[in-house]
């Protein structure tokens, strides 16, 4: 099978970026995009008004203070400590790793994909990842990493 110039040079210039970035302490890395969401939980650092609640909700939820607001068409408060708990949901925003982004072999290649993709997510990060027991990919990057550096892998690439 014949490579074009093209797909070669491509192939040479990741092998380098593979070799030279940084592995995060990990074999065989992998780079994902992780984006904070909002897990719910009785324990939660974060409090929001239920969504049911925006539009409809049982008034005897409220203090009167907020009763008072609520009557007069203003906005209510974002939490109120005199209003009873059940009117608002606890939650902790955690980073979760956004699974339709996939894998990249490359950081550069996932903060680019941040940086022109931003807008769908809430504080992304790229984060390192490994690939344990999946043979297949340990093998690919191996291979990746042998193309610029003489047909040896770097140590967190061998398999």
């Amino acid at each position: 099978m014949k490579i074009k110039k093209e797909d070669e040079k491509f192939l040479l210039e990741l092998s380098k970026k593979m070799n030279a970035q940084n592995n995060r302490a990990t074999q065989c890395p992998l780079f994902v995009v992780q984006s904070k969401i909002a897990k719910y939980n009785e324990e939660g650092s974060e409090i929001e008004r239920k969504e049911e609640t925006i539009d409809a909700f049982d008034h005897s939820l409220l203090c009167e203070k907020c009763e008072d607001i609520q009557e007069k068409g203003d906005d209510l408060p974002d939490f109120c400590d005199d209003c009873d708990p059940d009117l608002y949901d606890r939650f902790d925003l955690v980073y979760e790793t956004v699974e339709t982004t996939g894998a990249f072999l490359t950081a550069e290649a996932a903060q680019k994909h941040i940086d022109e993709n931003h807008y769908h997510y809430v504080d992304p990060r790229v984060y390192g990842t490994g690939t344990w027991r999946n043979d297949e990919m340990q093998r690919l990057l191996s291979i990746l990493s042998k193309i610029s550096n003489d047909g040896k892998p770097l140590s967190h690439y061998q398999n």
